[in-house]
Order: structure tokens, then C-alpha cells, then sequence
């Protein structure tokens, strides 16, 4: 361990969580440091090519307005927003801010006598006061059980590791799944492959423009009622969900109807996987329900993320884990967004079991960042 730090708050993750946090924290002159590389899911784990979903509500409106005349565009031509676009945003932003950042990754994780004391995979040891786990989605990728016993390891891949969609070039490939991540990669993937065939269990989904204003009203009781969700009638938390549900993933973007219409791409709803075949070729032969037999030289598994914060390396490796209330494979948080163990602070998708599902946009990175900052100022201001 050659180099020792100290500060108040070290966030972990450099996405629009982090960031968002890291930017309001500077604002309030905290002493913090950010580890991790900026915009790395964004950029390694997501094809070029790809929208968001949603606006890009990430800091000011007035920034986005200024970032916009800076490129010459209007918001019209980032409707939907491009992944590259919003890559550009937000390092563009985080760049401009000056934030503290920290070499390496964080590998480990202890709490010893009130402090965090984080070894990086240099060799470092970062000790900090407190901590803000904004990891995002990667290790929670997720393959179901029956598919990877299916598969051959070396022929599936998760959509979260091919975001060089050329290496499938000339390629049969197979992509299991039927929301907007299969099938916006099957969309990317024509281009490349030799032929895409998509299978899903159920109907072919509707193609509509999302609107999402009307979250914006939770959002903002998110930033001035914290708790609200978690006392919120179960009924009408069941109202909210189905209208995620609905809108998030039995409906897909207007703009891709046309481009899964190409001719490379099949089609197979209401289809089921059975069984598969190697073949001398090297090419599997897939065994699908209604006794129909493709053959294909690559699966990818477009079957989401299963939030499990044991999946977390650096706290699976430190000694937090068996002291940490987890509920749901989530931790359990305060109104603070704060865990059981003081100062040990978790934002973005580790916050949905007790802030709801507002918490899996952009647009939730904001209040978010205010709730942490604002809790871990009121204590330090407290000392």
C-alpha cells in the first residue's frame, strides 16, 4: 500500500449518478473524490447507435441549452437522445466543472472504527468518512439459469458485453429477448450479421413514443419528501409499477419500428427455446417451441439486470457485507438514501425498493445527488 488518502466522501461510479453527485458536492465545497472512469457503462457496454429513452434531463436546462448551440443542434434533433449525444452532454459538463478525481478502481471496502478505509486496485488506500456506491447496472447482468444450461458459454454473451456489434460480422445470430434492448440491438446488429433471429415469449410489442411527463411530479416529491414512497398506500404503488410496466417494456420507441422491419431480422413471438445442438460446423442448431429448428453461430442474452448488491466486488471482497440490512438482494436506506452502517450511502438503481421506480432514469440523478449531499453536509455541519 504505498499511498495513503483521507477525505469526507468518496463516490464510486462516474456515471450520471455519480457525477450528479460529484458536482453538487463541489458546489457545496465538500472535500470528496471520484473513482471510476467517466461515462465507462455508457461507452463500454452500450452499441453506438443506441437512444435514450427518456429526455436528457441530466443538471441544468440551461446547460443542455448552452451544450446544444454549442454543437449547432436543437432539441428536435437529439429526439430521441443518442447515446454519443449524451456521452458528449455529460463528460463535456463533468470536464468543464473540474472534479476531484482518483486513480484506480476501488477494489475493497472496509469499515473499521467509523471510517471506510478503500484499497484501489494500485494499491492505494483511500480513508473517507463517507461513501456513495453509484455503480450502476454491470454487475447485475443477467442470464437465466434454463438458458445458460442451454447455451454453450462460449457462443452466449449478454448484451451488456457486445457493444462491438462488427465482431458479429457475417454471422447467424440469435438474440433471446423481446423489450427495448433486444430489440434495439437486433436493429444495430443488421447491419453486421448475416441474418438476426429474435425470440420471445410473448406478443410482439407496441411501438410508441414514450411519454414520461408524467413522472415528473413523483420526481419532484422525490426531492422535497424523501420518504414519500415508502409510505405510500401499496394500491396505488401498484398503480404506478403497472405504468412502468406498461410503458417501459410492453411498448417500445415509435423510431425503431421501421428499422426491425429489415430483411435480415425474424421475428418469432410467442416462441420458446427447447433445446440446442452443437453442429461439426461449429454452428448450434436451436430447437424452438411449434417444433421449428434455426441454426446460428452466436446467442445474445438481451434478459435485463437482476439487482443483487452481493454481486458488488468491492463489498463482496471487504467486510461490510455481513454487517449490511439488504432486503429484496437491495440494501435498505433511510430517507437519506443512507444504509443501516453509518455514512455508507447507495444512489440510482439500489434505491428503487425504497424510492420507487424513479430511480432507474436520468432524471432521477438530480434529486438523488440532493439527497445524499444534503444529509452528509447537515452531519458534517453537525460535528
Amino acid at each position: 500500500m504505498s499511498l495513503i488518502k483521507r477525505t469526507q466522501l468518496l463516490i464510486i461510479g462516474a456515471g450520471p449518478y455519480g457525477l450528479a453527485a460529484a458536482r453538487l458536492a463541489k458546489i457545496r465545497e465538500l472535500d470528496y473524490l471520484v473513482s471510476g472512469s467517466c461515462m465507462s457503462f455508457w461507452k463500454q457496454h452500450m452499441p453506438p447507435g443506441m437512444n435514450l429513452r427518456t429526455t436528457c434531463d441530466w443538471g441544468e436546462s440551461s446547460e443542455l441549452e448552452h451544450f446544444l448551440q454549442q454543437r449547432q443542434l436543437t432539441f428536435e434533433q437529439i429526439s430521441p437522445v443518442p447515446r454519443e449525444f449524451f456521452i458528449d452532454f455529460v463528460e463535456t459538463t463533468a470536464k468543464s466543472e473540474q472534479l476531484n478525481w482518483t486513480l484506480g478502481q476501488v477494489a475493497q471496502v472496509n469499515y473499521e472504527q467509523d471510517i471506510y478505509k478503500c484499497v484501489m486496485d494500485n494499491g492505494d488506500v483511500i480513508c473517507a468518512q463517507n461513501i456513495l456506491v453509484a455503480t450502476g447496472y454491470y454487475d447485475y447482468r443477467f442470464i437465466p439459469t434454463e438458458l445458460a444450461a442451454i447455451f454453450p458459454e462460449e457462443q452466449r454473451i449478454h448484451t451488456a458485453d457486445c457493444a462491438d456489434l462488427s465482431k458479429f460480422s457475417n454471422q447467424r445470430c440469435l438474440i433471446v429477448g423481446g423489450r427495448q434492448s433486444a430489440f434495439e440491438t437486433a436493429a444495430l446488429l443488421a447491419s453486421h450479421a448475416e441474418s438476426v433471429e429474435l425470440v420471445y415469449r410473448h406478443a410482439r410489442p407496441e411501438f410508441v413514443r414514450s411519454d414520461w411527463t408524467w413522472t415528473d411530479e413523483h420526481m419532484q416529491r422525490t426531492r422535497t419528501q424523501p420518504g414519500w414512497w415508502r409510505k405510500y398506500p401499496a394500491e396505488e404503488k401498484q398503480v404506478i409499477n403497472q405504468r412502468f410496466w406498461h410503458d417501459g417494456r410492453l411498448q417500445l420507441e415509435d423510431s425503431l419500428e421501421q428499422s426491425v422491419t429489415h430483411k435480415k431480422i425474424s421475428h418469432n413471438p410467442d416462441t420458446t427455446i427447447v433445446g440446442c445442438v452443437p453442429q461439426a460446423d461449429g454452428s448450434l442448431q436451436v430447437s424452438l417451441s411449434g417444433d421449428r429448428t434455426i441454426f446460428v453461430d452466436q446467442v445474445i442474452c438481451a434478459t435485463g439486470y437482476r439487482p443483487d448488491v452481493q454481486k458488488i466486488p468491492f463489498i463482496a471482497d471487504g467486510n461490510i457485507l455481513n454487517k449490511m440490512e439488504i432486503k429484496n438482494s437491495l440494501p435498505e436506506l433511510s430517507d437519506a438514501l443512507e444504509s443501516n452502517i453509518p455514512g455508507l450511502y447507495f444512489t440510482g438503481i439500489h434505491g428503487v425498493n425504497d424510492f420507487g421506480p424513479f430511480l432507474f432514469f436520468v432524471a432521477g440523478s438530480t434529486a438523488a445527488a440532493e439527497i445524499v449531499i444534503n444529509s452528509i453536509e447537515s452531519q458534517i455541519n453537525a460535528k
